[in-house]
């Protein structure tokens, strides 16, 4: 039991604090006072100590950079005299001015020019190693040197760089002085000056030991301020002692100044004063306990007379004297005692006509207890049940004698007794209330819930109990999980689905955004807490709000297309649609909008109609190829057999050559149409990419030299598969393309490089994931803008003035990139050129280096044997015979495949060769071969067509057809080609 303080004792220990205690806290707040103000004039004194000594080590160091300012001066006034002659000044520099040690002059590079003293096998010593001398090169000003330990006087020494027009002059400056200005400098008994370099490094010291050993000071605190740049006054701890530290920096070259002083030196009268101040605080409150303890003997009699009377009371004596006059206080106090005695002995009769009255009431209480729905109970703090009431015997099938004296965990799993016992029954006693449901179990065996609330009662007279009152909620809990569990399953369907979700309130804020949205648009729900989503474009607000509002009015909205901004600014194509949510009274509260994103279903769109559109566009080209090609060679023909019977020197002969010139154009033209309509690989092999591009380079830039070519080429390029020359026809379309756009010329960079790609749904069209070669063609050109970008590989499409192009030269290079299983890609803004990148697949086969001989002009062959001609084209038929026979062929000719299986199985005897059109009405090149090998196995059969050797005749070659010869062609090919194939 703890002693409680008696009267005597408090009203001693009042007095003393009432006497006392504003003396001690006056003389302590003027202690502190006074300690403060000491320390910070001593810790100001100590500073200006060394600000002031360092003002006069940075103006000493000042003047000797202005001696060496004013010799770099005269050097650039004089030039660099001759050794003999420059030395003389040095010298008389070095005798004026006891600081310095030596001096250098040095030229641009670094090297000694003279010096002083003069040493002749130091001229031309390279000096460009050191730092501050490099420094003093490269920045073109006066550079300090580190401080390093002189060889010549052991001291500390440094050097300082100060450059002029034609070199650099050196001066070697002993630093000895700082020793002796350290040394006269006394600060109190034991205090001392010292100095270090810019690193930490001590250069001045009383203790010159310290010097010799370059010790580094950096670490103490006083010294890390000041080299970070604070100047002051610093407390810190040495070789178990505090001291002061005060720390100024030497502006001219990054020094510290340092005063350093004992504390308990510096701080010894504010300990005097202290010592005096306590004692004379001692003494008034020794002489205040002397005085108090005359006055409490006079005032406590009357109180212990007052506690004799109090006893008698708490033993049942209500006889109560009356005391002696004291303090009228005290006497007030004794009457009030008296009436309190004859009022607590009135009170115990009257107590006793109570407790009747109370068990009365008790009984009442009972029957009340017993008689209300809910679940009252009692139990100790182990959850004993103490007390229970009727509705709790009738919810769990129990009778009270067996409820009472039970644990309440024993109603429960027994899985569940520990965390009853931390969870429950802990937590009530720490925080004594809890409220919560329970799981427990009725005495048939079925699951109750009982929502309980239970307070911890901490009787004055008795032991701590629980007491509670429950609710059989066991129809809540199970209505309640099932509506959970339906919401978990929206939650999750809500979660998974793919497409973007948004639930809006009634305002338009979001309250849910699943992660499809999340990962789509960017934004997360608490960045959008309270606000809008600010991903409506400005052009789709009005059209917006309009769906919005006819929303509620219609109470549903079918599919909207519109866009919608990401939070990185990127613009979607989305579909959306929405309904309505509702709240209490059926009353719309929000909406739940789903956002599907088309943006790449558009891109994929768009591919695919380019591609179709080409396609059919192709298919067009490729129709119009070959029936041009054979009206090119009807006009071939005859003018090959004009010139055989014409001399050069016929008036009419160059004209004839002029037309055949125009005939080969024009059957160039027919390529570049067969090139886009997937046609035009004659000859595919491993090719080397940057092999092709360096001999393309080199042709082209000897005709454009307005035009630059750089060329950047990946080194073990992989090979790709190819025609050589459409691949040659590619990158020249390319290059005049470029050239079209640098009337004035400019630059071409062309860039090979090796690539892995994956499928990427982001490209207007589908690619195969694997190895390609990317070629890169960037010009310097105009550009183009978003609408002409757009038509590039159009074909006839064309920016040129009319006669200047035919709008294929792109078409064709898509076309031939394309049936090379390749893509290409442009990119091009109005005035920033353009960017053409090119991927071919990679293949695994060795390059078939190119055949670079030049093949001479081919001779006309004549021959004999008869040559079995078919073509659905009457024209064609008479050119061809007339042909066939100027080079001596017997021909037979016939306009159907039909005719022409008849006539071969009649006369195969005699006929040689079969020149056969591959595209025919009814029956074709290739079935018409089939039935020819029929009848004769051997059979010798050229075919011919407008379309090139790729594609399907190359598989009725591979049937075993014995050669191909496109249209148009002239008696030269034709003779080449019959004596090849028979």
């Amino acid at each position: 039991m703890s002693l409680r303080p008696t009267l005597k004792s408090t009203l001693t220990v009042s007095f003393l604090i009432a006497a006392c205690l504003p003396l001690i806290l006056a003389g302590a707040v003027f202690l502190r006072f006074f300690s403060d103000t000491v320390e910070r004039g001593i810790s100001e004194r100590n500073f200006i100590t060394a600000k002031t000594m360092a003002g006069e080590v940075n103006r000493f160091l000042g003047d000797y950079r202005d001696v060496l300012g004013y010799a770099a001066d005269q050097m650039e006034i004089q030039e660099v005299l001759p050794v003999h002659e420059s030395v003389v000044p040095l010298e008389n520099m070095i005798k004026h001015h006891r600081l310095l040690d030596s001096m250098k002059v040095l030229d641009r590079e670094g090297k000694i020019i003279t010096l002083a003293p003069f040493q002749p096998d130091h001229v031309r010593l390279d000096f460009s190693g050191h730092p501050f001398v490099k420094q003093a090169i490269t920045t073109g000003k006066t550079v300090w040197s580190n401080v390093y330990l002189s060889s010549h006087t052991g001291y500390p020494a440094v050097s300082l760089a100060v450059p002029f027009r034609s070199g650099i002059i050196v001066g070697d400056m002993n630093l000895a002085v700082l020793q002796e200005i350290t040394e006269d400098i006394k600060i109190g008994s034991h205090g001392y000056t010292a100095m270090c370099d810019r690193v930490g490094i001590t250069i001045a010291h009383p203790d010159r030991t310290l010097i010799a050993e370059r010790l580094n000071v950096k670490n103490l605190s006083m010294i890390r301020h000041g080299l970070a740049g604070e100047e002051g006054t610093f407390p810190y701890r040495f070789r178990g002692e505090a001291r002061l530290g005060s720390v100024a920096g030497v502006s001219e070259t990054g020094w510290l100044m340092v005063v350093i002083q004992l504390e308990k030196e510096a701080f010894a009268p504010i300990l005097k004063t202290k010592t005096l101040l306590w004692t004379v605080i001692l003494f008034i409150a020794l002489a205040s306990l002397m005085t108090a303890g005359y006055f409490l003997r006079k005032i406590i009699a009357p109180y212990s007379r007052l506690a004799a009377m109090t006893t008698k009371i708490s033993k049942g004596d209500y006889r109560i004297e009356s005391l002696p006059a004291s303090y009228p206080e005290i006497d007030r106090l004794a009457e009030n005692f008296k009436s309190m005695a004859e009022a607590v002995q009135f009170r115990e009769e009257a107590l006793q006509g109570s407790k009747e009255r109370l068990r009365q009431s008790e009984r009442q209480l009972k029957d009340i207890h017993d008689s209300v729905s809910d679940l009252i109970y009692t139990h100790d703090l182990k959850g004993r049940l103490l007390t229970v009431n009727q509705a709790m015997t009738t919810v769990f099938g129990y009778k009270r004698e067996e409820l009472v004296d039970r644990y309440i965990s024993d109603f429960m799993k027994p899985e569940l007794t520990a965390i009853f016992e931390t969870e429950y029954l802990n937590q009530i006693k720490n925080r004594h209330h809890d409220e919560g449901v329970f799981a427990l179990f009725a005495k048939d065996g079925h699951k109750l819930y009982i929502e309980y609330s239970n307070v911890l009662v901490k009787p004055e007279d008795g032991v701590a109990f629980i007491s509670g009152i429950g609710r059989d909620v066991t129809q809540r809990v199970l209505s309640d999980r099932i509506i959970k569990e339906r919401e978990e399953r929206i939650h999750a369907i809500l979660e998974a689905t793919p497409i973007p979700l948004v639930v809006y309130d009634f305002k338009g804020c979001p309250l849910f955004l699943n992660p499809a949205f999340i990962t789509v648009f960017g934004w997360t729900l608490d960045e959008l807490q309270n606000r809008h989503i600010p991903f409506v474009p400005e052009d789709q607000q009005q059209k917006s709000v309009e769906a919005i509002k006819a929303l509620y009015r219609k109470e549903e909205l079918g599919a909207l297309e519109t866009q919608r901004l990401t939070k990185d600014g990127r613009l979607l194509d989305i579909l959306i649609s929405a309904a309505l949510t509702r709240g209490d009274g059926e009353e719309p509260s929000g909406m739940v909008v789903s956002l599907n994103d088309l943006t790449e279903k558009k891109k994929m769109e768009a591919g695919m109609l380019q591609a179709q559109k080409m396609e059919a566009i192709g298919t067009l080209a490729g129709g119009i190829a070959h029936d041009f090609n054979n009206l090119l060679m009807a006009i071939q023909g005859n003018i090959s057999l004009m010139i055989m019977d014409l001399g050069a020197d016929h008036p009419l002969y160059h004209q004839l050559k002029d037309i055949e010139q125009y005939t080969n154009q024009g059957a160039a033209l027919t390529r570049q149409l067969l090139g886009f309509a997937k046609g035009g690989k004659y000859e595919v092999r491993p090719l080397n990419i940057n092999e092709l591009i360096k001999a393309h380079n080199h042709v082209f830039g000897r005709t454009r030299k307005e035009i630059r070519i750089h060329g950047k080429y990946e080194e073990n390029l992989w090979a790709v598969a190819a025609d050589r020359g459409q691949m040659e026809q590619v990158l020249m379309n390319l290059y005049i393309n470029a050239s079209h756009a640098m009337p004035e010329g400019g630059d071409i960079f062309v860039e090979t490089m090796n690539v892995s790609l994956k499928n990427d749904n982001s490209r207007p069209f589908r690619i195969l994931s694997g190895r390609y070669v990317q070629i890169s063609l960037i010009d310097t050109g105009i550009g183009m803008d978003k609408a002409t970008r757009q038509r590039i590989f159009d074909p006839f499409f064309t920016t040129k003035k009319m006669g200047r192009g035919t709008g294929l030269g792109l078409a064709s290079v898509y076309g031939i990139i394309k049936n090379h299983d390749g893509f290409i890609e442009a990119d091009s803004e109005v005035g920033k050129g353009a960017t053409f990148n090119l991927y071919l697949p990679a293949v695994k086969d060795k390059v078939i280096p190119a055949d670079r001989k030049k093949k001479e002009k081919e001779p006309l062959l004549k021959g004999e044997g008869t040559i079995l001609l078919v073509d659905d084209e009457e024209m064609i038929l008479d050119i061809g015979q007339a042909m066939l026979q100027r080079i001596g062929y017997s021909v037979i000719t016939c306009l159907s495949a039909k005719e022409a299986i008849a006539t071969y199985r009649m006369q195969k005897a005699k006929i040689d060769l079969v020149i056969v059109d591959m595209i025919m009405p009814e029956m074709g090149g290739g079935e018409l071969f089939d039935h020819l090998k029929v009848v004769d196995p051997q059979v010798n059969v050229l075919l011919s067509s407008g379309y090139s050797v790729d594609g399907q005749a190359q598989e009725i070659l591979d049937r075993g057809c014995k050669g191909f010869i496109q249209k148009p062609f002239d008696l030269r090919r034709l003779s080449q080609k019959i004596r090849e194939t028979s």
